[in-house]
């Protein structure tokens, strides 16, 4: 293991696949990540496997079914992966613990991970980032950001704690925690981050769930540094971005992975590669339509879409979308209680809601 993660992060060459929803889809989350590498003179190729509202038992049910594409990418092709990056339906990991959807999102998270590990590749969980003013569908325990983003957080820790051991662990991408940075130098700053001109507010596409280009470019970023070890800050500022506007979300970026107080692990962690300064060159270039390209979205608002993938590339699939939202095997007892020690910190100090509706709604991504 150790051997492969020196080589993950000294190489930067390397075949990163997501798998998710319409996160991924919007603006095309895959290949900002590769133009995000390129800027840095590293090659990437990159994938996704998604489909609008797909769910944790969703992606599960695909590949275990030897027709779908999403077998063929993480059983039969599973080889040639080095990352597999996963992600739930935005409101799930959030949900009571007790809850039968977040059960069996946890459940779904084992399985995959199993199939991960069974190809040899690497497990990143992507931390997603709460909704600018809550969640109106479930307002009693998401009734802002900031309460949504840690319950989130919290899930997706639980999660990783019900999927590492000690011979294997499991890695994040803290995106959720790069768009919590926005907001709360915002609030220090005396400033109402939902305010309509606000970078946080801006992250956002109109409908307070899915990110804008500045989202997505931002969540690039996170991704960058959480595989490399390497800080955004200096990256060549993207097109259609004002120098200011990549400046802020590089900080953000750096800031949310490498805080030393955090609950994440990352491989160069453990290899000491981190290099917190900023990036330096190497060979190789990222070309963006190397990658493979599996995505569909039959836009019904349901948590399970029943069209199968196609293939397809580049932002245009993702400017169809028009749905809102992205919707039981125990860990060791050390492992969980780890896990809630860290998640306290994440709360930063803010208590759950005293009452949880044990049935919770979930809008498709």
């Amino acid at each position: 293991m150790l051997t492969l993660l020196l080589s993950l992060s000294s190489a930067h060459a390397t075949d990163v696949m997501f798998v998710g929803n319409s996160y991924v889809l919007w603006n095309d989350l895959p290949t900002v990540v590769s133009e995000v590498f390129e800027g840095a003179e590293q090659s990437v190729t990159t994938g996704r496997l998604a489909a609008g509202g797909l769910s944790f038992p969703d992606h599960l049910a695909r590949a275990s079914d030897p027709s779908s594409p999403w077998y063929e990418r993480l059983v039969t092709e599973g080889a040639s992966r080095h990352w597999v990056v996963l992600q739930d339906q935005s409101q799930i990991p959030g949900f009571p613990q007790t809850q039968e959807q977040w059960i069996r999102s946890r459940d779904a998270a084992i399985g995959l991970n199993d199939l991960v590990a069974d190809s040899g590749a690497e497990t990143m969980f992507f931390v997603t980032w709460g909704r600018r003013d809550g969640d109106a569908m479930n307002p009693s325990f998401y009734p802002d950001f900031t309460t949504m983003q840690a319950q989130l957080t919290a899930g997706y820790l639980t999660y990783g704690a019900a999927t590492r051991t000690e011979e294997r662990p499991v890695w994040y991408a803290p995106v959720g925690q790069a768009w919590a940075k926005i907001h709360d130098d915002l609030v220090e700053a005396g400033e109402a981050p939902v305010a309509r001109d606000t970078l946080f507010h801006r992250l956002y596409s109109d409908d307070g769930s899915h990110p804008s280009a500045l989202g997505t470019q931002l969540t690039a970023y996170v991704f960058f540094s959480a595989i490399t070890g390497q800080s955004p800050v200096g990256l060549p500022t993207p097109r259609g971005l004002s120098d200011e506007d990549a400046s802020a979300l590089q900080l953000a970026a750096e800031a949310a992975v490498f805080d030393e107080t955090d609950a994440f692990s990352f491989p160069w962690e453990l290899s000491g590669d981190e290099d917190t300064g900023s990036s330096g060159s190497d060979s190789g270039s990222a070309d963006p339509d190397d990658g493979d390209d599996v995505a569909s979205d039959d836009g019904d608002g349901g948590e399970t879409p029943t069209g199968d993938a196609d293939a397809s590339s580049g932002s245009k699939e993702a400017e169809k979308h028009e749905s809102s939202g992205c919707a039981s095997v125990q860990s060791h007892p050390s492992a969980w209680l780890l896990s809630f020690g860290l998640v306290l910190v994440t709360l930063r100090g803010r208590r759950r809601s005293d009452v949880l509706s044990p049935s919770a709604s979930t809008s498709a991504d």
